[in-house]
């Protein structure tokens, strides 16, 4: 009879062990799960934070090119002029507009740097982007396509040089405002002029230009701390001048 009380208990013990290792690997199961959505959360509305900084960007762009084109026009002959003669001066945003497409703040197409080229954390920082391994043999000391690099301050409207005026991001690729002077979390601009032939007899349609504007953003992402990259292209359209 005793042994068998014996039998019993070690059953016991033997069942509550089993329950609690079960129990302890729900519990660090359901908590790897809160975790991990937790950091997928965390990187959808960083994406979506970015997204947001992107598209304000799209939007100066817009704006500046839509008061340039405003602030140009078209001689009497039909031709497109960047300034009229008759015009006191050039208005501020129009200026803002002809530095954006100044030749010398241009990249050629075939010097644009590869995006996937910033395949890593490493790479993503301002001293690094634009380094010999990430943009087609540029590197930001010899002031080629990484002194073209640009955004636009949110705050006063103006367009800074990435180089000297960017740092590594807090948390998500962003223009960090401040009155003193917006800095670039890692994002940046590229323009890259191209031209479109249209064959007409009617001179009133001339060769148009356009600009398209490699916006590129990236960061580190909450989820396994690997690399995250946002990028977009913005095509603008220019009446050719004479």
């Amino acid at each position: 009879m005793m042994q068998k009380i014996r039998l019993r208990r070690g059953d016991t013990i033997i069942e509550v062990l089993l329950a609690l290792t079960i129990f302890t690997a729900a519990i660090m199961g359901v908590m790897y799960v809160m975790s991990n959505s937790i950091g997928v959360s965390q990187r959808s509305l960083e994406i979506t934070q970015a997204r947001t900084q992107i598209d304000n960007q799209i939007e100066l762009l817009r704006h500046i090119h839509n008061i340039a084109l405003v602030s140009s026009g078209r001689s009497n002959s039909g031709l497109y002029i960047a300034a009229r003669p008759r015009m006191a001066g050039d208005s501020n945003i129009l200026k803002t507009w002809k530095s954006i497409t100044a030749a010398d703040n241009l990249i050629p197409p075939n010097r644009l740097p590869a995006f996937n080229s910033v395949d890593g954390v490493q790479k993503c920082t301002p001293e690094a982007v634009f380094s010999s391994s990430s943009g087609r043999g540029l590197s930001i000391s010899n002031g080629d396509v990484a002194n073209r690099a640009f955004f636009i301050d949110p705050v006063t409207g103006e367009i800074k040089k990435f180089v000297g005026n960017s740092r590594a991001p807090s948390t998500f690729a962003r223009i960090a405002q401040s009155a003193s002077g917006s800095q670039s979390e890692m994002i940046w601009i590229f323009a890259v002029k191209g031209s479109v032939d249209k064959a007409t007899t009617n001179s009133s349609i001339m060769i148009t230009n356009y600009y398209d504007f490699h916006i590129r953003a990236c960061w580190q992402s909450p989820v396994g701390g690997e690399i995250q990259r946002l990028g977009t292209i913005v095509r603008l359209y220019e009446p050719a001048q004479r």
